[in-house]
C-alpha cells in the first residue's frame, strides 16, 4: 500500500470514528465541559422549573433520593451555602429522583429546613437522561449552561470543590 492510500485510509477511519462518536453522544453520560441537556420538571410547590430559563446563572443541582442518608447531609450543607452566595447569580436546586412517595419528600424537606427549590424527577427521568451513577450527585452548570463540575457522593472535600467552583465562576479570588 502506498503512502497516499495509507493516508486516505487513515482519514476515512478518523472520519468514521468521529461520525460514530457523534451518533453515540445521546447515550453517553453527561461530562464536564459538555452542554447540559435542558429539562422541565415540576417543583414540590407546584411550580415549573425550566433549566433553559436559568441561563446567565450558576445552577447547583443536587440529585438525591429519600432513602439516601448521605444525601440528607449534602442537602443541609448546601442549604447553608445559600447565605454565603446570596446572589441572584447562583441558584441551588434539589432534584429528588424518587418523589413517588410525596409524603416522605415533604417530611424530609421540612425536617431539614431546605429553602431552595425541590424539583420532582418522577421515575428518575433526568437522572437517567444524564446517565448518573449514584446518590448524591452534585452538578454545577455555568452561566452558559456548560457542565462545570460533577461530584458523586458527598464529603468535606467535595464541599470544598463546590465552593471553589462557585467562587471561580463568580470571579471571586481568594
Amino acid at each position: 500500500m502506498d503512502s497516499k492510500t495509507k493516508k486516505s485510509t487513515q482519514i476515512w477511519l478518523i472520519l468514521f470514528f468521529l461520525l460514530i462518536q457523534g451518533c453515540m453522544s445521546d447515550n453517553e453520560a453527561i461530562k464536564e465541559g459538555s452542554l447540559s441537556p435542558n429539562f422541565q420538571l415540576n417543583t414540590l410547590h407546584h411550580d415549573r422549573f425550566f433549566l433553559n430559563q436559568e441561563k446567565g446563572k450558576i445552577v447547583v443541582l443536587i440529585f438525591w433520593a429519600t432513602w439516601c442518608e448521605q444525601c440528607k447531609i449534602a442537602l443541609v450543607e448546601l442549604n447553608q451555602l445559600i447565605a454565603q452566595y446570596k446572589t441572584s447569580k447562583v441558584l441551588f436546586a434539589g432534584v429528588c429522583s424518587d418523589p413517588e412517595n410525596m409524603d416522605d419528600v415533604k417530611r424530609i424537606v421540612q425536617q431539614l429546613n431546605i429553602s431552595y427549590p425541590i424539583i420532582l424527577d418522577n421515575n428518575a427521568k433526568i437522572y437517567k437522561k444524564y446517565r448518573l451513577r449514584g446518590f448524591p450527585t452534585i452538578i454545577i452548570i455555568d452561566q452558559n449552561r456548560a457542565v462545570s463540575l460533577i461530584e458523586y457522593g458527598y464529603n468535606q472535600t467535595i464541599l470544598h470543590h463546590i465552593k471553589r467552583k462557585i467562587e471561580h465562576l463568580l470571579g471571586i479570588m481568594r
